[in-house]
């Protein structure tokens, strides 16, 4: 895991971003190891809310098995929206879900 050398720069830098496939995968997994927040972007879909509270689920994990307690998600951002009632309801539910956060 790449822990230490990102933290190594902590005082240098405010923040990094890392763009990481939309799998949990090797590499997001190395990557959200080596951060402390997480910004999630999410189509206006429902299979894309069910993919955020999968991520939130490794979150917590990983949390718990590797003791990353400043671990978290910062917020989320919506994407792919139109004009559509799937899109309104989506955006409605991730709405409600990161003001009950």
């Amino acid at each position: 895991m790449h822990r230490m050398p990102l933290s190594a720069y902590s005082m240098a830098i405010a923040r990094v971003i890392i763009d990481t496939p939309p799998s949990l995968g090797i590499l997001t997994v190395n990557a959200l190891v080596a951060s402390q927040e997480v910004i999630v972007p999410v189509a206006m879909s429902t299979f894309a809310l069910i993919g955020l509270r999968l991520l939130e689920d490794s979150i917590a994990q990983l949390r718990e098995n590797l003791d990353l307690n400043e671990l978290h998600i910062l917020g989320a951002v919506g994407t792919f929206s139109d004009r559509t009632n799937v899109s309104r309801n989506t955006l409605a539910v991730l709405q409600a879900s990161t003001q009950a956060a």
